[in-house]
């Protein structure tokens, strides 16, 4: 299966353009959720940088990304200075070629939705691209500048979060074509009735080892807890399964890279709200997920607990039983305004890692041998970051020694003016 990265430009303490009532932080990420969901949904693999409002440097961005090992990457930004209109940017480096194709592609997708567009575009440095994410980056990538936040005539293009999912969607069906992937229409539907809709209430239906499975192909570094989540999921009644996608939409599979850190063992944000605010943290992972699978619990129905309770949330989530299905626990998407996340879509972000978890093969390595695996991909990685460390201090060692040549050759040319 074809692998996508996607960067989410700023996040944090770091809003990035604001203007119009809108900061580029929050346009971006609604942008890259829409394009992950709508890749995960035609079985792309994907890898985003963020999931929440959470700092996110570019050097953690293209760090994580070239560890993903794509095959393509696109950056998600907006765009402030007064101008109009959508621009993507491209590379001139080796991925040169794929990357025109792949930014003409965007390009196409986003006039379609009545965009219009400044070009595709170049910007050097030094005669290397001047942009980091396009220099470093190790795959075909583009940066994408959706619209001006702050030109009020093109801030009406996203200043919803439908019109923000669009560009979002656009972006994802150029990959699809890059990548040779038929797009797949939805059909507009009525609401689905009770019976069409999924309860967190219930027995996992996928098993452990589609989990590890599935968490191998994202992100081979991730510790797993698969089995945990079904035990625990079992006792207290609630889908194992549905807590386990639940928690690779809320950790990025298992990078982080926000506000939680991963030694809190907090794999859902529980208290997490953002602003650098960290959230809960737990003394194991198995205290953790079982605070989250409680969380759950909480939203899904009114039965008591079979442990102690551990969630030091629980009891805020009034009345209980609000959000007894996945599709209901955006606050936007359920009928009582209530629900575990205030983004829409969240139910169906949960939904569509879940999908492509149950397409896995039903066979692999217990939770011990894959966190050896886990173990020897991470030394793998570090090892892949020092030599790349190491090489770009030989390159400035070189620059730093052919800056000293220059300056004594000038020296001796001034040197021979002074004598004469």
């Amino acid at each position: 299966m074809p692998k996508v990265f996607i960067g989410v430009g700023h996040g944090g303490k770091d809003p990035g353009a604001v203007g119009n009532g809108l900061r580029e932080s929050d346009v971006n990420l609604n942008m890259a959720l829409a394009m992950q969901a709508e890749l995960i949904r035609h079985g792309v693999i994907v890898g985003i940088s963020r999931t929440s409002d959470a700092n996110d440097a570019l050097t953690e961005e293209i760090a994580e990304c070239n560890a993903f090992a794509p095959d393509l990457a696109v950056e998600v930004h907006n765009n402030a200075g007064g101008g109009d209109g959508f621009e993507v940017y491209r590379q001139t480096n080796a991925y040169g070629h794929s990357s025109l194709k792949l930014a003409e592609l965007i390009e196409t997708q986003v006039k379609a939705i009545g965009q219009n567009s400044r070009g595709v575009k170049t910007r050097l440095n030094g005669g290397v691209d001047y942009f980091g994410w396009l220099r470093q980056v190790r795959a075909p990538a583009v940066l994408c500048e959706g619209a001006f936040v702050d030109n009020v005539k093109d801030a009406v293009q996203i200043d919803t979060e439908a019109e923000q999912r669009a560009f979002g969607v656009a972006y994802a069906r150029a990959v699809l074509e890059y990548l040779g992937i038929a797009y797949k229409s939805l059909q507009a539907k009525p609401a689905a009735p009770a019976s069409k809709l999924t309860p967190i209430t219930g027995e996992a239906v996928a098993t452990a080892a589609q989990m590890r499975s599935y968490l191998r192909l994202i992100n081979p570094a991730a510790p797993c807890y698969a089995q945990l989540y079904r035990d625990l999921g079992d006792v207290e009644g609630i889908r194992g399964d549905v807590a386990f996608a639940q928690s690779c939409v809320e950790t990025g599979h298992w990078r982080f890279g926000g506000d939680v850190k991963p030694e809190q063992n907090n794999f859902c944000g529980l208290g997490a709200t953002g602003g650098g605010e960290p959230g809960c943290s737990f003394g194991n992972p198995a205290d953790g997920i079982l605070a989250q699978i409680q969380h759950l619990k909480a939203y899904a129905n009114n039965e008591p607990l079979e442990n102690n309770c551990i969630d030091p949330r629980f009891k805020f989530v009034t009345p209980r039983g609000v959000a007894p299905y996945v599709e209901w626990l955006g606050i936007p998407d359920n009928p009582q305004g209530k629900g575990w996340a205030a983004g829409k879509n969240y139910g169906a972000a949960i939904l569509s890692v879940l999908a492509e978890i149950l397409k896995q093969p039903d066979e692999g390595l217990p939770d011990e041998a894959f966190e050896e695996l886990a173990v020897i991909e991470t030394v793998r990685q570090e090892n892949a970051e020092l030599r790349q460390a190491n090489a770009s201090k030989d390159e400035k060692i070189t620059a730093l020694s052919k800056a000293v040549e220059d300056m004594q050759r000038r020296f001796a040319e001034i040197h021979d003016l002074c004598a004469l």
